[in-house]
């Protein structure tokens, strides 16, 4: 990060023990993510608050130290889902716990999750004769109207998922503002691969990504270097920059996310970022 010219700062960062493989968004208070160690074949999951970056939880394992995922998260509850099966894609089993303590809230084995209406979960409950929809809560597990045990309910944070706005080509996001196509075409390098430069502009800032040719040495292969940049204010300014991808093989298709006036991004694959868009 170019700390030297750059205006503005991350809030915050938070860095995986292996590869950040996933990070659920959908809840206004946390971020769920996914933590793969793929060389060692384990995976764990964290919680951080969104604000603040602070970690509620990591390090946890709900179910198949490998064969896990996040399946949904829903206000204050996120549920994780095993596999029919190594090596199958087919989900089975939800396990819910609650994103502020990291406590398991239920389990259930013989259900697949199918979607999620409101704060009620649509699962497929199996049996020797085929399979029953049924509509769990999602605090509980519980069929509605029916026994179940004690469990926060999902809409206990704040509202539904946040409004999120992810990358579009560099015209659309500078919205035929003269000034800002300026601005962008200075900021791109004319080594950049045009076909790799994407951006969002949220009002009074614009965030864009690009590659560069990365050639390789020492027997390394060639890659792409991908890089962010953050413009801002009247004149369009730089206010921050960093690279989020010192060697990737291919440009990603969506570099980063912005949700609730914050950029996020994940640099090398293991740390997660986020900056702030509000003018001070």
């Amino acid at each position: 990060m170019d700390f030297a010219t750059d205006r503005r700062r991350p809030a915050w960062t938070y860095t995986t023990r292996g590869v950040l493989w996933q990070l659920h968004t959908g809840s206004q208070d946390f971020l769920v993510g996914e933590d793969r160690k793929l060389d060692a074949r384990e995976v764990s999951f964290f919680c951080l608050e969104r604000d603040t970056g602070v970690v509620r939880w990591e390090g946890l394992v709900p179910g198949d130290r490998w064969w896990s995922g996040i399946e949904a998260v829903s206000g204050g509850v996120v549920l994780f889902h095993g596999f029919a099966s190594p090596d199958m894609p087919l989900h089975r089993g939800l396990t819910a716990v609650d994103c502020a303590s990291g406590r398991v809230l239920w389990n259930l084995a013989s259900v697949r999750f199918l979607r999620m209406e409101g704060d009620t979960i649509v699962a497929l409950r199996e049996g020797w004769e085929g399979g029953v929809v049924e509509r769990l809560q999602c605090g509980t597990g519980a069929v509605p109207g029916g026994a179940g045990h004690e469990g926060p309910a999902a809409g206990s944070a704040r509202g539904q998922g946040p409004e999120t706005r992810l990358p579009l080509p560099l015209a659309e996001a500078a919205d035929e503002n003269p000034g800002l196509l300026a601005a962008i075409r200075s900021a791109i390098p004319e080594t950049a691969r045009r076909e790799s430069a994407v951006g969002v502009r949220w009002d009074d800032h614009c965030v864009l990504s690009y590659c560069e040719p990365c050639p390789g040495h020492g027997g390394e292969e060639s890659g792409l270097r991908m890089s962010l940049v953050v413009l801002g204010g009247m004149e369009w300014s730089r206010l921050f920059s960093d690279v989020i991808q010192s060697r990737a093989r291919v440009a990603a298709p969506e570099p980063f996310f912005c949700q609730e006036r914050v950029l996020y991004y994940v640099k090398e694959h293991s740390t997660l970022v986020a900056v702030p868009l509000r003018m001070p």
